[in-house]
């Protein structure tokens, strides 16, 4: 082990522990001469961090361990007592250094906020009801993580889309990150759909602030029928009418609403709500318009229309249903 006289001042804790165990050991093993204090003294004299590490683990030596093994009234002096005993001293500080690194470890986690994961399974819809009248609802196979502690309001869109409707505290902003944007609530209700390639944030009602992950993108505020697309390299608005986006939050009464929507569009959001799949056989077929209300997990009431409607032909083939001409 290195010698601890050539630790960095600014060593991680879990080093100046080590450390302080081997310095401890040491001084108890060996035949302790005026030099090796001026060391240790030196070494203890670099940091508050040193000092605190070897008089906690000397303490705790004291009163645990040290008797155990220099307990016994023989003939011997306590050093050689000490060196018959070394590997099971060493092994006794390495345990002890284990229970500081760990307690220190244990005080940081337990002053982290208090964090709550929600999610939902494909097909699912959960609301929360916080205690500051905010409501958040999540959408199919969603999952996210929120600090409802008293001082913020931090939520973390890992997966899938959320519905927000804020009550405006400027005392706890209600913030919400996802793949590394920013959204801070200014009052309002607006939706945050996170998918594999891009990011869409669509504004119902209120304000919001968007600040993109990109390291010089200024923030830009959105308001109702605003809808952000957001990658990692771009930023993107677009507008929309109310209607479509009251269209796109029809999943909260358990129903899929389509205006005017390509046919591969309307196949990808049931594919989302449901574990057997729709297959479009030909891409020739993609750009076919749709329109209707359907139930989301009623994937024959889509079909039939497809079949009836557009003249496509539709087969069942074990958990896969495969549209093509």
């Amino acid at each position: 082990m290195k010698n601890p006289t050539e630790a960095r001042q600014m060593a991680p804790v879990e080093e100046i522990e080590m450390h302080a165990a081997d310095w401890l050991a040491r001084r108890v093993c060996d035949d302790w001469t005026d030099a090796q204090q001026a060391d240790l003294d030196s070494w203890l004299s670099k940091s508050p961090t040193h000092r605190i590490a070897f008089l906690r683990l000397d303490s705790a030596w004291g009163h645990t361990y040290r008797l155990s093994i220099l307990r016994h009234a023989d003939g011997n002096s306590k050093v050689e007592r000490a060196r018959k005993n070394r590997p099971y001293l060493r092994r006794m500080l390495a345990v002890l250094t284990a229970v500081s690194v760990l307690g220190a470890g244990l005080a940081v986690y337990l002053s982290r906020p208090r964090m709550e994961v929600f999610a939902t399974p494909i097909g699912g819809h959960k609301t929360i009801n916080l205690a500051d009248g905010s409501q958040i609802e999540l959408n199919t196979d969603t999952s996210l993580r929120a600090n409802l502690d008293s001082g913020q309001r931090t939520i973390w869109l890992d997966k899938g889309e959320a519905y927000f409707q804020v009550r405006h505290d400027p005392a706890r902003p209600f913030v919400v990150m996802a793949d590394g944007h920013r959204v801070l609530d200014i009052g309002t209700k607006f939706l945050i759909r996170r998918d594999a390639d891009h990011l869409e944030v669509s504004v119902v009602e209120g304000r919001i602030q968007f600040d993109a992950r990109a390291a010089r993108a200024k923030p830009t505020v959105l308001t109702p029928g605003d809808v952000m697309i957001a990658t990692a390299n771009s930023a993107v608005i677009h507008r929309k009418p109310l209607q479509k986006l009251a269209n796109e939050l029809s999943w909260r009464h358990g129903l899929l609403a389509f205006d005017n929507a390509r046919l591969a569009d309307v196949v990808t959001e049931f594919n989302r709500y449901n574990d057997g799949k729709i297959i479009i056989a030909s891409t020739a077929i993609d750009n076919l318009i749709v329109g209707g209300t359907f139930p989301i997990t009623n994937v024959k009431a889509f079909t039939d229309l497809v079949q009836d409607v557009l003249g496509l032909h539709v087969e069942k083939r074990g958990n896969e249903t495969v549209i093509s001409r």
